[in-house]
């Protein structure tokens, strides 16, 4: 009696920690928008900066989703990333 295994369904992959862009102009880093995505057990919110063409801000977030987008005065979102508490 040839035996198996048991293999469980593949779940969705979870949301991903940190900076993920909607959709990266051709050849560029550049993105209209995205979402950073906070991980955390608690409920505390954390600084993060934020990289755009021509400049960069900082900018205190919640835990899980924030929407972020580009900004006329200051360009097209490159990077994002978490410096700190608030």
């Amino acid at each position: 009696m040839a035996g198996f295994i048991a293999v469980p369904a593949v779940a969705h992959a979870a949301t991903p920690c940190g900076w993920q862009a909607d959709e990266k102009w051709y050849s560029s880093p550049c993105a209209e928008a995205g979402t950073y995505f906070h991980c955390t057990d608690s409920n505390t919110p954390v600084k993060i900066h934020i990289e755009h063409t021509y400049a960069s801000r900082e900018m205190c977030v919640a835990p899980r989703e924030t929407r972020l987008y580009a900004d006329p005065s200051i360009g097209a979102l490159k990077n994002v990333w978490a410096i700190g508490a608030c």
